[in-house]
């Protein structure tokens, strides 16, 4: 079962994108605004699972051109079951609710394993860089 994520679902969220190296900007206080619509009105989380037990979990946020996937994670016993894709699934389809024009998937250096996951929804790979300001 794919949902929108609660603010009960942080810690299960949290160990999933842990074991895979991606909770590197996550904040409780930030997930729970996001999740809460406080400050981050244009986040969004989805989790599968059910209310026990969260498998997985994505990650998107957009403005007023474009959407942007930011995480999809599964805990590894559970991959290869379509949740990774149901959750896909779940993400574009909020997106184009959303009317953006155009919706793009962050990969992280390290991580061109998962290009092959994206591109079965469509997505194609651009040369891109992305730099972040560190302070």
């Amino acid at each position: 079962m794919i949902r929108d994520a609660n603010t009960g679902d942080y810690e299960q969220i949290f160990e999933i994108l842990k074991a895979e190296g991606m909770n590197s900007h996550i904040t409780k206080k930030r997930f729970l605004n996001s999740c809460r619509n406080i400050q981050y009105r244009n986040e969004k989380w989805f989790v599968a699972g059910n209310l026990e037990k969260v498998v997985g979990a994505s990650y998107c946020f957009w403005g007023s051109i474009y959407g942007y996937i930011g995480k999809v994670a599964v805990e590894k016993e559970y991959r290869r079951k379509k949740i990774g894709s149901e959750l896909m699934k779940k993400t574009i389809s909020f997106l184009k609710d959303q009317e953006v024009a155009s919706i793009h998937v962050v990969v992280r250096k390290g991580e061109e394993e998962n290009l092959v996951f994206f591109e079965r929804f469509g997505f194609k790979y651009h040369d891109l860089y992305l730099m972040e300001r560190i302070e």
